[in-house]
């Protein structure tokens, strides 16, 4: 916490007025560790003051500011969220009704009011009854912008009182003295932490933390100190971007193939061979000039590489010569003119150079200095390029020599020309209009923290399950015991400690045709309502899990790629043994997702040959979709004390992330679109979002809002990794059953419906332990079907298909059924990745 200066407020009562005193003492300084940030407090001024106000305009008017600022320091490209607040250093009998406040920001030396005059008892409580929040706000770290710094002056004054002080009658010596009171407070500023208690997910390279911003209506980057919040059901959200591709952040979303260059921490490295980005524009008319902006070391000096370039005979070029100086030319109509600079570039710095033309003056500068320019007395334009610009070559597709071997942070091209202020701006990372500007790729920062992510940049989604133990609450099916609906208790588990007192194991084919055996060393027994059971998802082979990423929504595909993202062409009509195969292919090197992998192929046992990485994607087991609905079903997830609601039903038999907007569906109700997308857009009859009707949307997900996980309900039905042992496995398309991490497996059996067939299940794995009726296809909890693996039909489908032979109000989050694991237009699959 940083403790900011004290704020005496001395107020005595008498008459109709009130008068106070103000003692505001500056120049401290304090500072918070929170790594990776700095923050530091400074107060800026003193100020001692004793007057009168009746009004908040005459306050407004005439009390004097105490200024502070919140400065960071920068240690990583992210941005940082705090708090500012008040804090009572000592009980008062002065009413918080009775003081006010107010808070400007400044902006541009700008006064900005960010808190209007407020009754300190009408803020809202920080953590205590004696804090009180005056404002959120953030402080934005980059390569560029190191000491980001926010200043406020805050004005505070007590409203007129009138106190009736009765009839004391004589007063000896002629006077009545009375003890002003005092109000105390401090100025404090507290980083938001993430919620405690729980994992906090991992994330690899590749995956970008996001959170939903419904003015955007867009999911954003975030930082890992405001992700996620599992006590208000926000779960952590994660994606993937295809990484063959450059991904243009203007509005422009000009986004295009990637030819080469490979991404390292501080960029995207190209060869100086045969890598280059094309990015368009040829026979672009640059009518108003242009402006070219490229963030970019120099690995090497070859044949005079060409950094951006769209000449033939045309356009403009900006390149390296051998001397390494810098050459920018432009073609005027008449010839290339070259404009003198003093440009001189080194090896292995990093560099910004900047060129203008505003159809009379060029302009180049290097790191925000103006090294070089050239004049022309008659306006004129470039003559027009039939090349595309191209980053790192010439931009002849047939050709492409003069390849440059750099490091690209950021390339930009505007159909303006900047002003120097705003060279200067960008120079220093500020914010600069977006009048003009065609293109703007970042492979350094990427994505800032704040900015709005594409969902065509988006190749998977995912949601982060942290590890817990859940409380037993119906293990000893015997006939006669089945349970009823309810919400099921969690409890997070830090790191990877086993809390849980029940333990189980393997047991397949026992005599008693179970398929584990249980106990509890603590209680004697497994005690329903007592025991607790650390879920077995997050053991995965050998390896204790912190948690695991599920994919957000079922598989989808898109250019024939395996995508996880909403709205999307569903993945069927596949064999489980595809499916499996599928998303073990996931991460084999240079895949569109940017898992860092150096796997080369697929092996019959579901390992990938040359695999040394500390990932596994693969094909969720049924005991994984029991840990998210026991989540779901959870105070995390779908329960509000105690009262437990079922995800709605995705009504579409060929869309991701659809809604049909209400629990249970008649089977007339599925259709090819659905009625709502996953954001609470209506879907009309061409598949096309119109208007939003809150809350059908994100009713289809397990959290009730959008950060929860969809398609667990309708959609098509999720095929889950399960065997029985001993059984031929041909048709699933597996000559034999792979590594024994992939899948959940089971004691065989000849009934579907009985108790015998409900003790072949497992704790954990959301079939025995949430049957509310036996011997009945739809009972299991809220009417969700019922129907066990046994003998050849091996294979558990979760969560009910739009299409099928099972009636709609059957289908939901609890609902398995089973079959041979064959291919069918009515399956499809889901993803899960674990890191390690």
């Amino acid at each position: 916490i940083l403790i900011g200066g004290l704020i005496l407020l001395v107020l005595l009562i008498g008459g109709s007025f009130a008068l106070y005193k103000i003692i505001l003492t500056g120049d401290k300084e304090n500072e918070l560790q929170a790594n990776p940030f700095e923050l530091h407090l400074k107060e800026k001024n003193e100020i001692n003051l004793e007057k009168t106000y009746t009004s908040d305009e005459e306050a407004l008017k005439e009390v004097p500011y105490f200024e502070f600022s919140v400065e960071g320091k920068y240690k990583t490209p992210s941005v940082i969220e705090y708090n500012i607040y008040l804090e009572e250093i000592e009980e008062s009998k002065i009413s918080k009704d009775l003081v006010k406040v107010n808070l400007i920001k400044m902006e541009d030396n700008e006064e900005q009011e960010v808190l209007k005059t407020t009754k300190v008892s009408d803020l809202e409580t920080y953590e205590k009854e004696s804090q009180r929040l005056l404002y959120k706000d953030t402080l934005e770290f980059s390569r560029l912008n190191q000491t980001p710094t926010n200043t406020y002056r805050l004005r505070s004054w007590v409203m007129e009182a009138i106190s009736d002080f009765g009839d004391y009658g004589d007063i000896e010596g002629g006077s009545l003295i009375i003890e002003p009171e005092t109000y105390k407070f401090r100025i404090n500023v507290a980083v938001e932490e993430l919620e405690k208690g729980v994992n906090p997910p991992i994330l690899l390279d590749n995956m970008i933390p996001v959170i939903y911003d419904e003015k955007q209506e867009s999911w954003i980057k975030t930082t890992e100190n405001n992700w996620y919040n599992y006590t208000k059901k926000e779960w952590a959200n994660a994606v993937t971007l295809d990484t063959t591709k450059a991904y243009d952040l203007s509005k422009n979303k000009n986004h295009v193939p990637i030819s080469g260059p490979t991404k390292v921490d501080n960029g995207l490295k190209f060869d100086g061979v045969d890598d280059y980005i094309d990015i368009g524009f040829a026979n672009k008319e640059f009518t108003n000039g242009f402006t070219i902006v490229v963030n970019f070391i120099l690995n090497e000096m070859i044949n005079e590489p060409r950094i951006i370039t769209n000449t033939q005979d045309s356009g403009t070029t900006f390149y390296i010569q051998s001397n390494k100086k810098i050459a920018y030319v432009i073609h005027d109509g008449t010839g290339y003119k070259d404009i003198p600079n003093t440009g001189i570039i080194e090896l292995n710095k990093p560099y910004e150079v900047i060129a203008t033309f505003d159809n009379t003056d060029a302009k180049l500068y290097l790191n925000g200095s103006l090294i070089g320019s050239y004049h022309w007395d008659t306006p004129t334009q470039m003559k027009t390029s039939p090349m595309p610009f191209s980053i790192g070559a010439e931009p002849d597709p047939g050709v492409h020599i003069y390849n440059a071997p750099i490091t690209l942070q950021e390339a930009r091209l505007y159909e303006r020309a900047l002003t120097e202020e705003e060279v200067t701006k960008l120079y220093n990372n500020e914010e600069v209009s977006d009048k003009g500007l065609l293109s703007y790729y970042n492979f350094a920062d990427e994505f800032k923290p704040g900015q709005a992510i594409d969902m065509n940049m988006i190749t998977t989604m995912w949601v982060w399950i942290p590890r817990y133990k859940y409380r037993i609450f119906n293990a000893n099916l015997t006939g006669g015991e089945v349970s009823e609906e309810q919400e099921i208790e969690i409890t997070f588990e830090k790191d990877k400690e086993t809390t849980g007192t029940v333990r189980c194991m393997d047991n397949i084919n026992n005599s008693d045709g179970t398929s584990e055996t249980c106990e509890d060393k603590t209680n004697g027994e497994i005690k329903n309502g007592v025991s607790t059971y650390t879920h077995p998802a997050f053991t995965f082979g050998d390896k204790e899990l912190t948690g695991f990423w599920y994919g957000k929504f079922e598989n989808g595909l898109e250019s024939s790629n395996l995508v996880i993202k909403p709205d999307v062409t569903i993945n069927n009509n596949k064999a489980l043994s595809t499916f499996f195969q599928e998303t073990r292919k996931m991460e084999l090197q240079n895949n569109i997702y940017g898992f860092p992998s150096n796997a080369t192929a697929y092996t019959a046992t579901g390992d990938l040959t040359g695999d040394d990485n500390n990932l596994d994607t693969h094909l969720t087991k049924n005991m994984e979709w029991g840990a998210v609905a026991y989540l779901t079903q959870s105070k995390y997830g779908r329960c509000e004390n105690g009262n437990c609601s079922e995800t709605y039903a995705n009504n579409s038999n060929q869309y991701t992330g659809r809604s049909g907007g209400t629990n249970k569906l008649e089977n007339t109700a599925y259709s090819t679109y659905g009625a709502y997308s996953y954001d609470d857009y209506v879907i009309d009859n061409t598949n096309k979002k119109t208007t939003k009707d809150k809350g059908k949307g994100v009713g289809a997900s397990t959290t009730g809002n959008i950060y929860g996980i969809y398609d667990m309900s309708g959609g098509l039905w999720d095929t889950v990794m399960t065997g029985i042992r001993g059984q031929d496995v041909t048709a699933t398309g597996f000559t034999s059953y792979p590594n024994k991490k992939y899948y959940d497996e089971y004691s065989n059996g000849t009934t579907r419906w009985d108790v015998a067939a409900y003790k072949r299940c497992k704790l954990g794995d959301a079939t025995k332990e949430v049957i509310k009726i036996l011997n009945i296809e739809n009972g299991g909890w809220h009417g969700d079907g019922s129907n066990l693996i046994r003998n050849t039909i091996q294979v558990f489908y979760r969560g009910g298909g739009a299409v099928g032979s099972v009636n709609a109000e059957s289908r939901g989050i609890f609902q398995f059924d089973s079959n041979t694991g064959y291919a069918s237009s009515a399956l499809t699959d889901r993803s899960v990745l674990v890191i390690y």
